[in-house]
């Protein structure tokens, strides 16, 4: 069942639509005009742990799943 929920947006606090599962969550709200959603899944944290905010150079990110693939590929 949905139930509604606040999750901080770059230190704002925003409402968001919360569906729980047993090993996963999804939610959605809008920040400034933009539609989020959240998808949770495996082992996720809980979503009173979520905190978002703005990352100016995703390419650190980028570079760290690429190396997590190769690994689980063997590659590594």
């Amino acid at each position: 069942m949905a139930e509604r929920f606040t999750i901080t947006v770059e230190g704002i606090p925003a409402d968001f639509t919360l569906w729980p599962g047993t090993t996963s969550w999804l939610a959605a709200g809008s920040v400034g005009g933009f539609g989020v959603v959240i998808d949770a899944q495996g082992t996720p944290n809980p979503p009173k742990a979520v905190r978002l905010t703005r990352v100016s150079d995703v390419e650190p990110l980028l570079q760290a799943r690429r190396a997590a693939l190769k690994a689980l590929r063997g590659e590594a």
